[in-house]
């Protein structure tokens, strides 16, 4: 495996068998973002279909908030898969007590 990291960016490169892959972490330093990124190419010359999973916890509240009540701070995050950027994005709907929304792009 070989790693790289800069500056609000870390990348992971690694190659098993016929595939290589190449995942991309990057930190907005004006936002509170992160985006990833994963490539799977696969150079063995049979047709390969796979899976991936992955994980991502979402808050989109304020901190002090969702240490206090985080399950109550995730029953307002909401997302949408959106094809045509491959993308999920995620939401937070208004709690009760404010109109305020916040949201992420997750891609």
């Amino acid at each position: 495996m070989r790693l790289f990291f800069s500056e609000g960016r870390a990348e992971f490169r690694r190659r098993d068998r016929d595939f290589d892959m190449h995942t991309e972490i990057a930190v907005s330093p004006e936002d509170d973002i992160e985006l990833r990124r994963i490539i799977i190419t696969n150079r063995g010359r049979t047709r390969r279909e796979i899976e991936v999973t992955s994980y991502a916890e979402v808050v989109l509240a304020p901190p002090a908030s969702d240490a206090l009540h985080p399950a109550f701070s995730n029953l307002f995050v909401q997302t949408e898969i959106v094809d045509q950027r491959q993308a999920i994005v995620c939401t937070r709907r208004p709690a009760p007590a404010t109109n305020s929304p916040h949201g992420c792009f997750i891609r």
